[in-house]
């Protein structure tokens, strides 16, 4: 595949990544930020792929995308990312160059367990197994950043996990494909719905089971085997997205 092909599968995977998010509801309008790194589709190397401030998420196609390079410079595409966006996203993959895709969103039940005193993703609902042992918490909210260092400073808090919970902020992850990053998404906000909506909200005992359980899960499901998962979940999400708006494909 030619790098003009990988990067224009890349727009579409994040743009389809975009449309399904703020279906579901997952999105703040205009704000957060979803990036993917592909060849860049002129010339040598790389470049980020990252929505341009002002499109709502109901807006993105794969031609609105904008790329940015390794300076924060947008040399594909028209427009400009939200500054915040590029110095998180920049920094980050500066300590986890492995991580092709990161998003980060402020959707609502995830958000809503970081505002707690203990935002633990407790093992009360089988969602909650998909996260075990790859979970970080940030508990240094740092207003809004300007500056790669940010991004670096979370990348090292993520270490080598793939799901962080930002307290009073929002949540993040990360995958080597869209797919994964998005599974992990969808998976997290399921297993905070139930906690923090169907389980604490009604003030009674909640019952966890027990970790072992959710060990074995993570045993029985090498990292390959959730890459396979989250690709066939990703693949419906996007037959479905495509069918409904086809216009994401501009």
């Amino acid at each position: 595949m030619s790098s003009v092909e990988e990067n224009r599968e890349g727009r579409v995977a994040l743009a389809v990544a975009f449309r399904t998010l703020e279906k579901l509801g997952l999105h703040e309008g205009v704000d957060n930020h979803l990036s993917l790194m592909v060849p860049a589709a002129r010339g040598v190397g790389q470049v980020m792929l990252i929505n341009p401030y002002g499109l709502h998420w109901s807006e993105i196609t794969a031609s609105s995308l904008v790329g940015v390079n390794k300076e924060g410079k947008v040399v594909e595409g028209e427009g400009q990312p939200d500054k915040a966006a590029t110095a998180v996203h920049l920094g980050l993959r500066q300590v986890r160059p492995d991580t092709p895709c990161i998003m980060h969103t402020h959707m609502p039940y995830a958000t809503a367990l970081g505002m707690l005193e203990d935002p633990r993703i407790k093992l009360y609902h089988q969602n909650a197994s998909r996260l075990y042992g790859i979970v970080a918490y940030d508990a240094d909210y740092q207003g809004i950043p300007s500056a790669t260092e940010e991004g670096r400073r979370l990348g090292e808090l993520l270490g080598d996990n793939e799901v962080m919970i930002m307290q009073n902020h929002g949540a993040l992850t990360i995958g080597n494909t869209v797919a994964m990053a998005f599974d992990l998404m969808y998976s997290l906000e399921r297993a905070c719905m139930f906690q923090v909506i169907l389980a604490y909200s009604t003030g009674r005992p909640l019952r966890e089971f027990p970790e072992s359980v959710a060990k074995q899960r993570r045993e029985n499901f090498p990292p390959e085997l959730d890459s396979f998962y989250a690709d066939i979940h990703f693949k419906a999400m996007k037959r479905k997205v495509i069918r409904e708006t086809p216009d994401v494909l501009k």
